[in-house]
């Protein structure tokens, strides 16, 4: 007769313990995490507390820049058609934010391959606002970005330039302006024609303080323009403070600055 052997008691009682400990482990495992988690979190906390503490100590009002663009006037000396000046003030607001106010004035005198006569002259003006990229740091020294709107009124001429014979000495007229249907030259001239612009820009700077509170700088200058208005027979071929009369255009400023004393 067969004896029915039955199995060891051990292995089955290791059976039976091993989904126990299973979810020990996983149970003490989401226990060590959340403290972890409440580890860093403090720490994190704590962090943010210090550098909003330190923030806090910044005073609202950090002091008012002055400047002049330079880039114009040299550009000019080096044979550019454009005159123009430029001042700019600023302020520093918890040495974060610069809220910008920049006027001008520029004109230009240009002939087109065409034989066109251009003359703009007028005033300009760009509101806007510079944030300090690295506004931590409480140098005067910086990178920033910003953002102008920008509007100029203005004046223009347009007319056309006859072509004089040097043997005879007579004007003809310009054959580059002639009229299609009844032939021969178009002269034409418009004077004090009046023209406004509106654009915005994309700022990109640095300024640096050279000695003491006087600082120099530059900034590239993306512009979109939003708006132009002029005579539909004679459009402004130049805008004071934008440039070319073009959808956009890129402009450059170097300055020098002075920080009024506080």
């Amino acid at each position: 007769m067969n004896r029915k052997t039955w199995p060891s008691p051990i292995p089955k009682a290791l059976l039976l313990l091993l989904p126990l400990l299973l979810f020990a482990l996983s149970t003490a495992g989401q226990v060590r995490q959340p403290k972890r988690y409440a580890r860093d979190s403090k720490r994190l906390a704590e962090r943010k507390k210090l550098e909003k503490a330190a923030s806090d100590t910044l005073p609202l009002y950090g002091g008012t820049y002055v400047g002049a663009d330079l880039y114009g006037i040299g550009a000019h000396l080096f044979g550019s058609d454009t005159k123009s000046g430029e001042v700019q003030i600023d302020v520093n607001l918890k040495n974060r934010f610069f809220p910008v106010v920049e006027a001008g004035y520029a004109q230009t005198e240009t002939a087109s391959e065409y034989g066109t006569l251009y003359k703009s002259r007028g005033p300009y003006f760009r509101l806007g606002l510079n944030y300090k990229i690295k506004y931590k740091n409480p140098s005067e020294s910086h990178l920033y970005v910003g953002l102008r709107y920008g509007f100029a009124p203005f004046k223009y001429d347009v007319e056309s330039i006859p072509i004089v014979d040097d043997l005879f000495g007579e004007a003809p007229g310009n054959p580059n302006l002639s009229d299609d249907i009844w032939g021969g030259s178009v002269p034409f001239r418009v004077e004090g024609a009046s023209g406004k612009a509106q654009w915005a820009e994309i700022v990109f700077g640095l300024r640096v303080q050279v000695w003491k509170n006087f600082l120099m700088g530059w900034s590239l200058r993306y512009k979109q323009r939003l708006g132009n208005d002029g005579l539909a027979t004679a459009p402004p071929a130049y805008i004071p403070g934008f440039g070319e009369n073009k959808k956009s255009a890129v402009g450059i400023t170097y300055s020098v600055v002075y920080k009024l004393p506080l």
